[in-house]
């Protein structure tokens, strides 16, 4: 009996390890970078900056756009963040969100979508700004539109990246174990220069069902002038 409570205490402490928030950003890069593997642990394909952090939602002065589709990214082209390992969460704020909205796919190492969550404004969706949240063993995710129904007359941007690292369990010792953080990590560029790299993942297809949203933040100012 004393055997079994002793293990019983065990998994308890190796299960009971907080999770860590990381978040990116982009404030530390000037406008017109492609992101790539700027920041240490994830690789983003597709995200270039732009200077329209400042746009209600977004923090001074950064956020992200595509590469070559500009603020109307679509499903069959997506902005996508490949991970080093598995992460339990990832947030995502989308700024200007008009009626052809703003999806968060996310995928495991399998490539199986595990979670989805997503946002549809109206109009062109000046000042409404939305962060969704997808949760699950997450290897990569992916953003866009919904649709593109608007043409290129709306446009979205995109900030403040936050994922959840899955630390090493608490009782863990050695060179493989993560200290557990009670406040979230700010990460900061360190590679200005670095480009957009290759798709190494096989493209999701377009028209993904977007299920009800899992929102966090929503506001609307309409009195702005579109992006």
């Amino acid at each position: 009996m004393k055997k079994i409570a002793i293990a019983s205490v065990m998994i308890w402490a190796l299960s009971a390890a907080p999770s860590q928030a990381v978040t990116i950003d982009f404030d530390g890069l000037a406008a017109g970078v492609a992101v790539g593997a700027t920041f240490p642990g994830v690789t983003f394909v597709e995200p270039v900056t732009n200077a329209f952090g400042t746009l209600p939602g977004g923090t001074t002065p950064i956020a992200i756009n595509h590469s070559t589709s500009g603020f109307n990214a679509v499903a069959g082209d997506p902005l996508e963040a490949v991970f080093a390992g598995t992460v339990g969460s990832v947030s995502l704020t989308g700024i200007d969100i008009s009626g052809d909205g703003f999806q968060l796919l996310a995928f495991n190492a399998g490539g199986v979508m595990m979670d989805s969550a997503s946002f549809t404004g109206i109009g062109a969706g000046v000042g409404t700004f939305i962060t969704l949240t997808v949760t699950g063993a997450i290897k990569h995710v992916e953003w866009s539109q919904i649709t593109d129904g608007l043409g290129t007359s709306d446009g979205s941007i995109y900030d403040n990246f936050t994922y959840t690292a899955v630390p090493a369990p608490a009782g863990l010792t050695g060179a493989g174990a993560k200290k557990p953080a009670s406040q979230p990590v700010f990460l900061h560029a360190t590679n200005p220069s670095a480009n957009v790299p290759q798709r190494t993942m096989s493209r999701i297809s377009a028209g993904v069902g977007a299920p009800a949203p899992n929102m966090t933040t929503a506001s609307s100012n309409p009195a702005r002038s579109k992006l």
